[in-house]
């Protein structure tokens, strides 16, 4: 069964009111209960004090120098604290800044490197291009002179063949002179 919402109810707290409306009777015990138990306005301070509605009239205004003094010290925690995050935020720009630098240090000396393996490529290919040369020429000339000698050898080959040859030639001279 559905519940009625304007069905009358009494305050559980007993402070008199007898007919509630049953969906006014949640903001009836947060607002308006001289019963109902509350914490002090002051509890984000520090009080911990937790009365009826009706006495906390009284207490505030028994202790309005310790809430007094209890905002006063939160007051001086905020100041502090301010300028704790106001130090830190100097603090924070000052490393924002040093790590720009820092970037920009790492950026040209990335640069600089960058710079300094090119040129060095660079002269390790032209080094490496005039020793190809310097092989290649030497190659040549290595081909040239076994050239050279297989020709020598040719020529000291046919010269050692005329010389047989020719002893050849002064031996059958010689037996016949024998004869």
């Amino acid at each position: 069964w559905p519940v009625c919402e304007k069905y009358p109810l009494p305050c559980p707290n007993e402070c008199g009111e007898e007919e509630i409306e049953r969906q006014h009777l949640k903001r009836h015990l947060q607002q308006n209960c001289p019963l109902e138990v509350i914490q002090c306005q002051f509890s984000y301070a520090g009080c911990g004090a937790k009365l009826q509605r009706r006495l906390m009239s009284a207490h505030l205004n028994e202790n309005a120098e310790l809430h007094f003094s209890m905002v006063a010290q939160i007051q001086n925690e905020v100041s502090k604290f301010k300028l704790v995050v106001q130090q830190q935020e100097g603090q924070l720009k000052q490393q924002k800044t040093e790590i720009k630098q820092l970037k920009n240090q790492v950026n040209q000396h990335k640069e600089n490197v960058t710079s300094q393996i090119k040129q060095q490529t660079r002269v390790l290919k032209d080094q490496m291009k005039q020793q190809e040369d310097q092989l290649r020429q030497q190659g040549n000339f290595l081909k040239q002179q076994a050239d050279q000698i297989w020709q020598l050898t040719s020529q000291i080959k046919q010269q050692g063949d005329q010389i047989k040859q020719q002893g050849d030639q002064i031996k059958q001279q010689g037996d016949t002179i024998k004869q």
